[in-house]
């Protein structure tokens, strides 16, 4: 893993509820799989993520004892240690249960460059349901951008 962020709970708990407020994207990574999620809510003792799989998809494929998570934060991608705790619920809806980490580290395995400074731009784009959106870039690279959008994509 890369470089140490933070080893304080203080500091992890803070950062994750930062996540968890813009519901960010969120991966879980295993050795031999990668799923794309996002934060929904950090209680006390656990991380709840958006459930996108079936319960029987995510106990096995997400049961393992590498369980990594990754999320962008400012300008680097976040990562660490997680496993999880099952299934809870979220305004309504079923959500993964995650271990809260108690490290974040800096590991961006991003292999484009990043350009930050892109000026403001306005781009559109469309949801799942075809609804047609505008959001501002945020960062761009030879293999993906990331947009802030005013709403959220449910």
């Amino acid at each position: 893993m890369g470089t140490p962020v933070t080893h304080s709970t203080a500091e992890v708990r803070e950062i994750l509820e930062g996540a968890c407020a813009q519901r960010e994207l969120l991966i879980l990574e295993t050795p031999y799989l990668r799923f794309q999620s996002a934060f929904l809510q950090l209680d006390a003792d656990a991380l709840h993520a958006r459930i996108t799989m079936g319960a029987e998809e995510a106990q096995f494929g997400l049961r393992s004892g590498d369980l990594r998570l990754r999320f962008p934060s400012a300008t680097r991608f976040l990562e660490g240690r997680t496993r999880l705790l099952g299934f809870g619920l979220v305004e309504g809806r079923r959500s993964l249960r995650l271990s809260i980490p108690s490290a974040l580290k800096d590991e961006d395995q991003r292999r484009a460059y990043r350009v930050e400074r892109v000026g403001r731009v306005e781009v559109s784009y469309s949801t799942p349901r075809f609804e047609l959106r505008t959001a501002n870039l945020a960062n761009l690279s030879t293999t993906g951008a990331r947009l802030h959008a005013p709403e959220r994509l449910d």
